[in-house]
């Protein structure tokens, strides 16, 4: 039995959330980097609806002077079709989209509103093993789902050699997109956010879209300090182990993370081993971990 709600505010409350949440993997792992000091956004996660439900919606947003919510969502054994989350809704129409969310097995991240087209680089960090990690990478106005989701090749990919205190000792390019690829990219992004209907005024408007996105015609390469910022955070908070030690599962595992507000600050959004998303949990020594098969 899995409680109401959340909230990641409260250490309690996140504590149980990592407890009680395993198999929902995309929002347990963002309870996950939060616990060891990873930055995520504020926000709650809610599992049903309840009779508080509308009040505590109200009070997280008077809470952090916001107008609206960003949406993120997770359900147990994935399957087709995969509903798009990352998109900011009004307050007015919160509880009715969060609602329809749940009606469909899924629970539901409630975060702080990030403007996705206000995002600097956007990375997925695969860490094949101990000392070797590859790093895709989409540019600003894009967001790391482009890159799970397979909607762009990534812009740029690189393969790091670390340390085992996270160290970068070396960055080589596999690949930087051409600028015929980026501007193409570009036109794709437009496209689908202007045919996805749940976007805010502020995601869909030509204004923004123009401003975000189209302000260049080339690619801005990704500063190698925030590569080597985002490793030695990561590796440094044992956010790994932690990980390996919860789920059982071993390397490879990746995580995604966007510099958001312009680029001014970084955000972890979840982890994921492909041990999990595609076989399921293997049995570790953890003995309250039950296993779960995929199906």
């Amino acid at each position: 039995m899995i409680g109401d709600s959340y909230n990641l505010a409260q250490f309690g409350e996140l504590e149980l959330a990592i407890r009680e949440l395993r198999g929902y993997w995309k929002l347990w792992s963002a309870c996950l980097l939060r616990s060891v000091g990873l930055s995520t956004p504020r926000g709650l996660i809610v599992t049903r609806a309840h009779d508080s439900l509308e009040r505590d919606l109200h009070k997280f947003l008077r809470d952090i002077g916001a107008a609206s919510a960003l949406i993120r969502h997770d359900r147990r054994k994935e399957a087709p079709p995969y509903p798009r989350g990352g998109f900011l809704v009004p307050q007015a129409e919160l509880l009715q989209v969060i609602q329809s969310f749940l009606s469909d097995t899924r629970i539901v991240a409630v975060y702080e509103p990030l403007n996705r087209l206000q995002n600097g680089h956007n990375l997925n960090l695969l860490f094949r093993s101990a000392d070797e990690v590859l790093v895709e990478v989409a540019g600003p106005g894009f967001d790391a789902s482009n890159l799970q989701r397979g909607d762009i090749t990534p812009h740029e990919i690189l393969t790091v050699q670390i340390t085992s205190s996270g160290f970068a000792e070396k960055i080589s390019v596999v690949h930087r997109t051409t600028d015929e690829e980026y501007r193409r990219s570009v036109t794709v992004r437009i496209d689908k956010l202007r045919e996805f209907p749940k976007f805010s005024e502020e995601d869909s408007s030509g204004e923004q879209l123009r401003y975000h996105l189209m302000r260049t015609q080339t690619y801005q390469p990704i500063s190698r300090d925030l590569i080597k910022k985002t490793l030695v955070e990561i590796v440094s908070s044992g956010f790994i182990q932690r990980f390996i030690e919860l789920t059982g599962v071993g390397l490879p595992i990746n995580i995604s993370t966007s510099y958001v507000d312009r680029g001014e600050r970084q955000i972890f959004w979840d982890a994921m081993a492909p041990s999990l998303k595609f076989e399921g949990l293997i049995p570790s020594t953890d003995p309250t971990i039950a296993r779960s098969k995929a199906r």
